[in-house]
């Protein structure tokens, strides 16, 4: 586990990836998904330097619209201009 965490091939990934990892290398055992999640959960460096939630501290409110798609806008071709007359 901890090659495939943090050695030649390891970027630290999460546990469900590491046992992925794991069992892709031909290794399986009864527990494994259990011990890669406690494993990634374990490491420092993932805990020091791993991505920080932010999560809003009150509930999304949702807005509600009268009509369906009524105010939703694609642009896909971009600005159109005139052709010059001449």
């Amino acid at each position: 586990m901890t090659e495939s965490h943090e050695g030649i091939c390891g970027v630290h990934q999460s546990g469900v990836k590491m046992r992925w990892l794991v069992r892709r290398h031909g290794y399986y055992w009864p527990t494994i998904l259990k011990n890669c999640i406690e494993y990634a959960n374990g490491c420092i460096k993932c805990q020091i330097y791993g991505p920080v939630q932010r999560v809003p501290t009150e509930a999304l409110h949702p807005v509600t619209k009268p009509w369906q798609f009524r105010g939703w806008a694609v642009d896909i071709i971009g600005k159109i201009y005139p052709a010059a007359s001449n």
